[in-house]
């Protein structure tokens, strides 16, 4: 179909780039698309990129688009980008509405029915106007099963929290968006007390990303080790093509970091990523070791953003790379503004006190989620915990909070069934809703402060009682993973002779899933010196 020319489809095509007629301010290391160059719009009209640049010389000389050199992602050297005037986006505007009241026959199976471009995207959500033109076939027929499909980027970031509700944050929002598109810095730091929304915050920019680079996620835990972390990045990288990574960690027992930083120096270089590293402050010193040398890897891979988040940061950076070579950049999480307490506190259906509450808990996010519907709240967040919060649950509440503080990691909500068959749905679904529980990808959690408070509140005899029962819980998951946490809770529960028999009948798989490190940890905070060498001379 020649009823739109290759001048006419560019400016179609710039359209879907409102925002870089905006970008004229960015700094000078700004990223930007690829299809904003010359190749890369001549992949989007779908035809030769000598006839592009003749197009484009002509609505340059016509003042429809302007152009500038610029950072492109995935390439070394600065290239010209385009974008369009006041008067371009005008002319794109009408070209857009003809192009949406153009008929075609669309093509359904055996069937041909006319129909407006318009109503053909109302089919195909994910197309856009251009994407529409290049397909219909020069009889004018539309066939579906034709469009090209759009990229589709990795998402490794399901262990991410749901954005949900979203208060506040401009500037920290803001700052985020510029920095993944821009150059340098490479590595963002983010830094604030627990419940201060550090990870609210990143899964925000990370929901709004995921559909335009490649996104990978990874939580530490106490128990995590490097092998662990780099395991799942080499899934990761796998997917995208990079093999190299993934075969060097299967095929050697121990981890040789000058092979591994050279294989991802070359993995990273031409990579349109986003990596993510949440609860950091519970690296150890391997993981630690290889964020040091990180800065080192990411030199060349332009396209490559990583955001380590923690309460707090064991250094693995200097002030030098903040301060001279600007490879690392940090973010101090504060409370939020009184905006937006005020507005998180109304979601809540709270109208009154909203100035003094706000004084009153700095904005911490945690604090203001905690304020009950009359508006009251106390100083100390702990005291409280205990004197309004806890004193106005019921017994089914407290109980189901009770067995989520035995539990150290996320848990499926069978859990909360192991000593209590009557706590119920709807228990669980109104501690989610007042935000004692919190919900992300099936699986349930509970905050530090709330999990302390609820597991010191327990006498001996009950906190035994539900170890037994959570051991149980990991042994009918049937996995190594699960089997090292049922021997931690089987210890905690005093029963040694238990979680010795586990570990006899699954401590070679446990440690060929490269659990090992785990095991000897738990092993070695319960004094179980004896097991905790044949684990050793196992491995």
């Amino acid at each position: 179909m020649d009823r739109f020319s290759i001048k006419e489809k560019i400016l179609l095509h710039l359209m879907e780039y409102p925002e870089i007629r905006k970008k004229d301010g960015f700094s000078e290391h700004a990223l930007f698309p690829f299809h904003l160059s010359q190749e890369g719009m001549a992949d989007s009209v779908m035809t030769a990129r000598s006839l592009v640049s003749r197009a484009l010389s002509d609505l340059a000389e016509e003042g429809l688009i302007g152009e500038r050199l610029a950072h492109i992602r995935g390439k070394k050297k600065r290239m010209n980008i385009y974008f369009l005037t006041d008067e371009g986006l005008k002319m794109a505007a009408g070209i857009k509405e003809n192009a949406e009241n153009t008929v075609v026959l669309l093509k359904e199976k055996d069937k041909l029915e006319e129909m407006k471009l318009s109503e053909v995207k109302k089919l195909k959500k994910d197309a856009n106007i251009l994407d529409l033109v290049n397909t219909v076939a020069e009889d004018g027929t539309l066939d579906l099963n034709m469009l090209r499909e759009k990229r589709e980027f990795i998402d490794f970031s399901e262990i991410a929290p749901e954005p949900g509700h979203f208060f506040g944050r401009k500037k920290e929002l803001t700052a985020l968006k510029k920095w993944v598109e821009g150059f340098y810095p490479k590595i963002v730091v983010v830094k604030g007390i627990a419940g201060i929304g550090k990870t609210t915050l990143i899964a925000k920019i990370v929901s709004e990303y995921k559909a335009k680079k490649n996104v990978f996620w990874y939580r530490f835990h106490d128990w995590s080790t490097l092998k662990n972390m780099l395991t799942r990045l080499s899934d990761f990288l796998y997917l995208s093509g990079r093999r190299q990574l993934k075969i060097q960690i299967k095929s050697k027992e121990t981890i040789d970091m000058e092979k591994i930083s050279a294989i991802l120096k070359t993995h990273l270089k031409n990579a349109d990523c986003l990596l993510v590293f949440d609860d950091f402050h519970k690296a150890k010193e391997p993981e630690i070791s290889f964020f040091s040398s990180l800065a080192d890897i990411l030199e060349g891979a332009d396209s490559v953003k990583v955001i380590v988040m923690g309460r707090w940061i064991p250094p693995f950076y200097s002030r030098k790379e903040v301060i001279i070579r600007k490879t690392v950049s940090e973010m101090l999480l504060q409370g939020l503004d009184e905006s937006a307490s005020r507005e998180l506190l109304r979601e809540r259906n709270i109208k009154t006190n909203l100035k003094k509450l706000y004084l009153l808990t700095g904005g911490h996010p945690l604090c203001l989620e905690f304020v009950d519907e009359a508006g009251a709240a106390a100083p100390n967040i702990a005291r409280y915990i205990q004197e309004e919060i806890f004193s106005k649950l019921t017994e089914k509440e407290k109980n189901a909070l009770s067995i989520a503080s035995v539990f150290r990691y996320p848990f499926k909500e069978n859990a909360f069934f192991i000593a209590d068959d009557e706590i119920g749905y709807d228990t669980i679904d109104r501690l989610v809703d007042k935000s004692l529980l919190q919900i992300s990808g099936g699986v349930y959690d509970t905050h530090d402060l709330i999990r302390a408070l609820f597991y010191s509140r327990m006498i001996p005899k009950t906190k035994a009682e539900l170890h037994r029962r959570t051991a149980d819980y990991y042994l009918n998951e049937k996995n190594d993973a699960s089997y090292v946490e049922a021997i931690y809770h089987l210890l905690k529960a005093g029963d040694k002779e238990g979680a010795i028999k586990i570990v006899d009948e699954k401590g070679q798989g446990i440690i060929e899933h490269n659990y090992s490190n785990e095991l000897i940890s738990i092993l070695k905070e319960f004094n179980m010196n004896e097991i905790q060498n044949k684990i050793k001379n196992m491995t």
